[in-house]
C-alpha cells in the first residue's frame, strides 16, 4: 500500500485496522476432527474470550464447517449472542 505520507497528520491521522484472522484446511495434512480437537476449537474458544473482552472486536472466519460445529456446541445464549454481535 502507498500512501503521502503528507497526507496525514496530528489532526489527520492515518487509520489501520488490524482483523484477526485464522484458517484451517479441513482434511489437508490431518482429518477433519483432528483439527477441530487439535487447534480449531481452541481458536474459536480463545476468539469468544477476546470478543467477550473487546466489545468493537471482529473475528473472520472462512472453513464454515468448522464454525457451524463450534457453534452448535454451544450451550450458553450468551456465548451465542457474543460471536452474533
Amino acid at each position: 500500500i502507498k500512501y503521502d505520507i503528507h497526507q496525514w497528520n496530528r489532526n489527520h491521522k492515518l487509520k489501520v485496522f488490524v482483523v484477526p484472522h485464522s484458517h484451517n484446511d479441513p482434511g489437508w495434512i490431518n482429518t477433519f476432527d483432528e483439527y477441530y480437537e487439535r487447534q480449531t476449537k481452541h481458536i474459536f474458544s480463545n476468539m469468544l474470550r477476546h470478543l467477550d473482552e473487546h466489545e468493537n472486536m471482529k473475528f473472520i472466519w472462512a472453513e464454515i464447517v468448522y464454525f457451524s460445529k463450534w457453534y452448535d456446541s454451544l450451550t450458553s445464549p450468551e456465548s451465542r449472542d457474543t460471536v452474533k454481535k
